[in-house]
């Protein structure tokens, strides 16, 4: 069973996701928009003020986003205990151990779809 650790630092991962795609595609946009300014006037200037503040302002966003799951992650662990080794290998072999069963139960579904279909030819061939 997943903790809501494991749940918190997922959301922190995938928001660190969203903003390093914001920030690919927004330098990108950007970029584009410098090479047409460029074309009639000397930005170079400006686009290295430009590129400076946007590194800072992303910076910040992962700044912002690793202390909130900090102070998240000290909150939850008031309230749910850290998983142990033990119950890690635990939950690990109870999910192994489930995947067996399905695959165990479609095989024994399958071996006897085919031996039925194996008795009614065996039966269709003797008549």
């Amino acid at each position: 069973m997943r903790t809501i650790m494991s749940y918190q630092e997922q959301v922190q991962q995938t928001i660190n996701k969203l903003i390093t795609a914001s920030e690919l595609q927004y330098n990108a946009l950007s970029s584009v928009t410098f090479t047409y300014a460029g074309k009639y006037v000397n930005v170079l200037r400006v686009k290295s003020s430009h590129d400076k503040f946007s590194y800072i302002t992303y910076g910040k966003a992962r700044e912002l986003t690793n202390l909130v799951g900090d102070k998240t992650a000290a909150i939850i662990i008031k309230f749910e205990k850290p998983q142990t080794t033990q119950a890690k290998l635990k939950a690990a072999s109870q999910r192994g151990l489930e995947t067996a069963n399905k695959q165990a139960a479609a095989f024994k579904s399958s071996i006897a779809n085919v031996t039925k279909t194996a008795m009614n030819k065996v039966k269709a061939a003797n008549s």
